[in-house]
């Protein structure tokens, strides 16, 4: 992890994962703090439990889209960070 935006894509999606383990550890009922905090969350509301194979695709989707969106942010935020601090 070279560049300031890698550390913060990595920081990033580890804390989108801590979010979902929070979720469904606390099984979490509010659809609005749902939806805020984990977005990718709303491909599942449809999903009533018939193919298991559907829900293992749904929820990778779920948790993978979770890991893009965060990372993205805390790459973002890494690369502003940076370039903040290296100012001349």
């Amino acid at each position: 992890m070279k560049t300031p935006a890698m550390k913060g894509f990595v920081t990033g999606a580890v804390v989108g994962l801590l979010l979902i383990a929070f979720f469904v550890i606390r099984s979490v009922d509010s659809t609005n703090l749902l939806l805020l905090l984990w977005p990718t969350s709303i491909v599942g509301f449809g999903y009533n439990g018939g193919n298991p194979v559907l829900g293992f695709v749904i929820g990778s989707i779920e948790i993978l889209g979770q890991m893009v969106i965060y990372g993205g942010l805390g790459a973002l935020i890494g690369q502003v960070v940076s370039m903040a601090t290296h100012r001349k």
